[in-house]
């Protein structure tokens, strides 16, 4: 009732909210072959149920009389050209185990068949067997490269004077700390630990493993940091965005021939229910169709 209300407030047809509750009952369907059980709709009344109030009550919301926001549904689409689908390459992305960040300007290489993922505070790299993980993130403050090898090995229970060795990756400044020592819980692990300067920034890179699987792992460990480094024109073909783009239907057209010509990330069927026709349309001549392509990633101007 309170999205009918906000919609006929807004100039909008309150009984409309049932072809998207439609909408969104098909979508999740098509990804799950039935409603699932802990999905958004979950917790709501069934998807069939809501319509049917919705057609029951939106007669009760006057539609306030404010100027479209566009003409006709081709100009109103053209305002949701260009929306990121999917995870954005802002945020850095893996190519395999390969972490490209094209707003950072880093690449860097994780073991092969080791699980991989990105979160927002770090990038994370786990063995198979769980008993090792390397992990790319901010340094806590820009401090100087020794500080920051000192305050890490009070953390990890090491004397303040452990050696800590200065070098270069890449072509930056960088200091490197491998060591026995405990996690929080007392664990004791070997400490692979680097810390690189990189375009006013300071990033840390840590390996950890069982004590016992260091000769397993310690290479590995150590390659990852070795591998850092800036992108270069090799890694920018792999960095792409998926992206939300209209396009024109050509005469009698199916959703699958469009599909194919326009290389879509979305199936056929999934371009059928975002655009609400059936997987098996003809589509008219000049018919404004929302599809998913990727395109060449842009760095962000600051």
């Amino acid at each position: 009732s309170l999205g009918m209300q906000l919609a006929a407030g807004a100039g909008w047809d309150p009984a409309a909210l049932a072809s998207i509750l439609s909408t969104m009952q098909a979508e999740e369907r098509l990804h799950g072959g039935k409603e699932p059980r802990f999905s958004f709709l979950a917790s709501h009344p069934s998807t069939p149920e809501r319509v049917r109030s919705i057609a029951t009550e939106a007669g009760s919301f006057p539609v306030a009389k404010h100027a479209p926001i566009a003409a006709d549904r081709a100009a109103t689409l053209r305002h949701l050209d260009g929306l990121a689908i999917g995870n954005d390459p802002a945020q850095g992305m893996f190519v395999k185990t390969r972490f490209l960040h094209p707003e950072l300007d880093l690449a860097i290489d994780f073991p092969d068949a080791w699980k991989v993922q990105n979160s927002r505070n770090a990038v994370v790299a786990a063995a198979p067997k769980g008993d090792a993980l390397s992990l790319l993130r901010p340094a806590v403050g820009n401090e100087d490269l020794n500080t920051l090898a000192r305050q890490a090995a009070t953390n990890f229970g090491l004397s303040p004077d452990v050696a800590v060795e200065r070098t270069t990756i890449a072509g930056n400044r960088a200091a490197r700390l491998e060591a026995q020592a405990r996690m929080r819980d007392g664990t004791p692990v070997q400490l692979y630990q680097t810390w690189i300067e990189h375009h006013g920034r300071v990033l840390e890179i840590l390996g950890a493993c069982a004590l016992g699987s260091a000769p397993a792992y310690a290479e590995a460990l150590r390659s990852v940091a070795r591998s850092f480094r800036g992108l270069t024109a090799a890694d920018w073909p792999s960095i792409q965005a998926t992206r939300l783009r209209l396009q024109t239907a050509k005469g009698s057209e199916s959703v699958a021939s469009l599909a194919a010509r326009l290389t879509s990330e979305w199936r056929p069927e999934e371009i059928a229910v975002a655009n609400g026709v059936h997987a098996d349309a003809m589509l008219a001549e000049g018919f404004a169709v929302k599809v998913a392509l990727k395109e060449p990633y842009r760095v962000k101007e600051k």
